[in-house]
C-alpha cells in the first residue's frame, strides 16, 4: 500500500511540475533522489494524519469573529499535534490530506468535535455560532447536508449557530455540485460564508451566479487599505458588490484600530484578526466558574 501512495504521489509531483513548466516531464529524468525525498515526506505526513484520525490526536482552537451589531461568533482552526512540541499549521498538512483523500474525513471530525464541545457546555455558552471550514471535497460531496443534519440532531445544536467556510480560490472546481451542497446546506438553516475573496483570478464572475450569505475578502487585501488607495478601492468595490448580493462582510487580518476604522467606514460588517483576538484553544471559551467545574 506504501507504494501504491509513493506511485500517487510521484505522478501528482510531476504533474504539478508539468503544469508549472508548461511542458511534459520525463519521471525517469527528473532527480530521482529530490523527488523520492519529497515523496516520502508527503507519505510520512499522510501516515501521521491517519494517525491523528484514529487517534484523535488534532487541537481545536477558535478565534473570535466581532460583528458591528454584536452577534460575534468564532471561526474553528485546526492544529496537528506533534509530539509535545509546537503545534502543525495546517499549511503543511491539508495539502497532503487533500491529495491523499482524508480532508473529508478531517472536516467531519471538525465538524462533530465542536458540536460536541457546544453540547456539553451549552449552559455556560447559550447560542455559541461557530464557522467551520470545508474542504473543495467536502464541498463536493453530495452527502455532506445528510451527515451535517445527522449531527445536528444528534447533539440538539440549532443549524443557525454553525457557518461553514467554503474557499473561494478551490472551492468551484465541479462548481454545479459545489453550489447545490452550499444550497442544500442554506436551507438546513445553516449559513455559508466565502473564505479569501479577492485571491482568484474569476472571483467576481464566479459571484454572480453564488448565492452566499457571508463574503470574507482576503487578508491580503485589508492589511494595507489604510496606507495603498488600490487596495482600499478593491476593497470598497467587494463591499460594494457584496451589498448588492444582500451579503455580509467580514474582513481578515485587522491588526491595527486604523485598519479597524477604516473597514468600518466601508460599512464591513464583522471584523477577524489579532486586534479583536487571536486564536485561542476552544475550552477557553468557557467562564472561569464552567472550567472549575469540569476539572
Amino acid at each position: 500500500m506504501v507504494h501504491l501512495y509513493l506511485l500517487l504521489g510521484e505522478l501528482s509531483t510531476i504533474a504539478d511540475l508539468s503544469l508549472a513548466t508548461n511542458h511534459p516531464e520525463n519521471l525517469q529524468q527528473r532527480g530521482a533522489i529530490n523527488l523520492q525525498r519529497g515523496l516520502k515526506d508527503k507519505v510520512a505526513m499522510m501516515s501521521r494524519l491517519q494517525r491523528a484520525l484514529e487517534k484523535d490526536e488534532f487541537t481545536l482552537l477558535a478565534q473570535p469573529v466581532k460583528g458591528i451589531r454584536g452577534d460575534d461568533y468564532h471561526e474553528v482552526l485546526l492544529r496537528l499535534q506533534n509530539d509535545g512540541a509546537e503545534l502543525i499549521s495546517p499549511d503543511e498538512f491539508l495539502p497532503v490530506a487533500q491529495e491523499f483523500g482524508l480532508s473529508s474525513r478531517i472536516d467531519l471530525l471538525v465538524l462533530e468535535k465542536t458540536l460536541q464541545f457546544m453540547d456539553d457546555n451549552r449552559e455556560s455558552l447559550p447560542g455559541q455560532r461557530f464557522a467551520i471550514n470545508l474542504s473543495p471535497s467536502s464541498v463536493c460531496r453530495a452527502q455532506l447536508p445528510l451527515e451535517v443534519s445527522r449531527m445536528l440532531q444528534t447533539y440538539a445544536i440549532e443549524s443557525w449557530q454553525l457557518i461553514f467556510e467554503i474557499t473561494e480560490s478551490s472551492s468551484f472546481g465541479n462548481a454545479g455540485l459545489a453550489m447545490q451542497t452550499m444550497n442544500h446546506l442554506q436551507e438546513m438553516g445553516c449559513r455559508v460564508a466565502i473564505d479569501d475573496f479577492g485571491t482568484g483570478y474569476a472571483s467576481y464572475a464566479r459571484l454572480k451566479s453564488v448565492d452566499a450569505d457571508i463574503l470574507k475578502i482576503d487578508g491580503s487585501f485589508i492589511r494595507n487599505i489604510v496606507n495603498n488607495s488600490l487596495d482600499y478601492q478593491i476593497v470598497a468595490s467587494i463591499c460594494h458588490l457584496a451589498r448588492m448580493k444582500k451579503m455580509l462582510v467580514v474582513a481578515e487580518y485587522v491588526e491595527s484600530e486604523e485598519i479597524r476604522c477604516a473597514a468600518e467606514a466601508l460599512g464591513i460588517d464583522y471584523f477577524q484578526g489579532y486586534l479583536i483576538g487571536k486564536p485561542v484553544p476552544l475550552d477557553s471559551l468557557l467562564p472561569q466558574q464552567a472550567l472549575t467545574k469540569s476539572a
